[in-house]
């Protein structure tokens, strides 16, 4: 027998590691090495309310062709080229304000979005405005657009019908997005465009998030469309957020603000300023913060390819019937706080069309105004972009006490067709309707859209009339008016007395 003078190694199997810790290990030199310690900057480009416009249009401040998706383009392109750390969001509220946005019913917007490259998006509430199935057609057509909401639930399930939030990492810094949506949204578009959908509040629903993702996340962004103030008061509720990118109020925040820890930005409106702000970045933490609002003006070159595809794909369609002419004004119909003689314009089309003994409409449904000379249906398209319906309902003289009573406390700015009244300390006083007093027990047929119908606008009372008619699309009604009613314009301060 001869036995073998060299020893065979032996190996204990605690000493040999496991596939898991090497795994490990080598995944935490990677995030290591894939993370610089000294300092590099993370760029985030930021819109909010574009409002469908996607053409250049004059602006008082930045002068004639300013704007436009496709300056934005333009900008954004140079932006990542200097530095590809760079991340694009949008607050809300891309839809809703022009004639190409009803007319394609969001398409436009979204098609561009989907260029532009977006890494994320809240929801505004006037990105409801053509309605949940539209909505859902156009992002399952447009499926890479990331749109974000935390605090909307769908009912009765309380699922979120939308991603609450998600994750970018960029040179291993892992950043949560997450959006919110103002609880505003049911009485700030047609309600049934959010039938089946719970806003909840954006405070609790983001602390849920955030406890949901703790330790998983480097950096906290929020996509924010519920305005300047909630956002400042968010950033005092809720501490562990590092950035707010603002929208729905439409405020102009030059360069970042600061509460607490978490800073707040916003880009104005209309796709007039593109918001930058560059975040320092120390040992995956924020260290330093820079910003500013860079303006869409005509020193920037349009992207040929933008402007090609805004022209030929959508203009040229929609030319031919927007450029017919309706009637001609001999001077500029503007909107204001008060009664305006085009809201009162508005009211009286709406009271012609529909044959009731008076009409409403909201303020805030004039979304433009009218200026002098020929009037088209491009313009008319302009100031009533929502597509609503004309609709009467029957009040009783009582109900409609109340309801002068409310619009005497919203200061008289809601327009009246075929009534007169005097605000005194707040209230409805010296109610006419035509030339007789209101009278309490009589039924009265009043007209106003749909969404002031279902309670829009804080219009509830409406909701409690009975015999409820749908008469056709509020821009109808107008175009009848103007071509029955040639040169006749309602003169301002004649109904509301103060």
């Amino acid at each position: 027998m001869t036995m073998s003078l060299v020893r065979k190694p032996t190996f204990s199997r605690s000493r040999i590691p496991s596939f898991a810790s090497v795994f490990l290990l080598a995944l935490t030199l990677l995030l290591l090495l894939a993370s610089p310690s000294f300092p590099w900057t993370l760029t985030i480009l930021h819109t909010n309310d574009l409002h469908g416009r996607l053409s250049p249009f004059s602006d008082p401040a930045l002068g004639p062709e300013s704007g436009g998706i496709a300056r934005l383009a333009t900008l954004i392109r140079q932006i990542r080229q200097e530095n590809p750390e760079t991340l694009l969001l949008d607050a809300g509220d891309r839809f809703s304000g022009t004639t190409l946005s009803s007319l394609f019913q969001g398409e436009a917007e979204l098609v561009f979005a989907s260029l532009l490259g977006y890494d994320a998006l809240a929801l505004g509430n006037h990105d409801f405005d053509y309605g949940q199935e539209r909505l859902l057609y156009l992002r399952q057509r447009l499926a890479h657009l990331p749109f974000l909401a935390a605090n909307i639930l769908s009912e009765p399930e309380g699922k979120p019908p939308y991603p609450p939030s998600l994750y970018r990492v960029k040179n291993g810094v892992r950043i949560l997005l997450v959006g919110l949506s103002t609880p505003e949204t049911p009485y700030s578009t047609r309600p049934s465009n959010v039938a089946g959908l719970a806003f909840q509040s954006p405070a609790r629903s983001l602390r849920a998030v955030m406890e949901k993702e703790r330790g998983s996340y480097d950096l906290l962004i929020v996509l924010s469309h519920l305005g300047y103030e909630q956002d400042c008061r968010l950033a005092e509720e809720v501490p562990g957020i590092d950035l707010i990118v603002g929208g729905h109020s439409h405020t102009k925040i030059e360069t970042p603000e600061r509460i607490g820890r978490t800073w707040i930005v916003q880009a104005y409106q209309w796709g007039l300023y593109l918001g930058r702000v560059d975040l320092e970045i120390r040992e995956r933490r924020l260290s330093q913060v820079k910003g500013k609002l860079l303006p869409l003006s005509s020193k920037i070159q349009a992207d040929p390819l933008f402007a090609s595809l805004v022209k030929h794909a959508y203009q040229e369609r929609a030319r031919p019937l927007m450029e017919e002419v309706v009637a001609h004004c001999p001077y500029p119909l503007l909107r204001g706080e008060g009664e305006t003689v085009l809201g009162n314009l508005l009211a009286d089309s709406f009271r012609a069309f529909t044959g009731a003994d008076l009409a409403l409409f909201n303020r805030g449904g004039i979304r433009a105004d009218l200026p002098s000379g020929p009037i088209t249906v491009g313009k008319i398209f302009e100031v009533l972009p929502f597509s609503n319906q004309v609709m009467t309902t029957e009040l009783s003289g009582r109900q409609l006490k109340v309801l002068f009573d409310r619009l005497a406390a919203r200061g008289g700015g809601d327009a009246i067709s075929g009534a007169r009244y005097r605000i005194h300390q707040g209230r409805a006083e010296d109610i006419l309707i035509g030339d007789r007093p209101l009278e309490p027990d009589r039924i009265y047929q009043v007209a106003a859209n749909d969404f002031m119908m279902a309670g829009g606008d804080q219009f509830d009372l409406l909701r409690q009339g009975k015999n409820v008619r749908a008469h056709g699309l509020d821009r109808q009604a107008l175009i009848e008016y103007l071509r029955g009613h040639p040169g006749e314009w309602p003169p301002r301060g004649s109904r509301i007395e103060r």
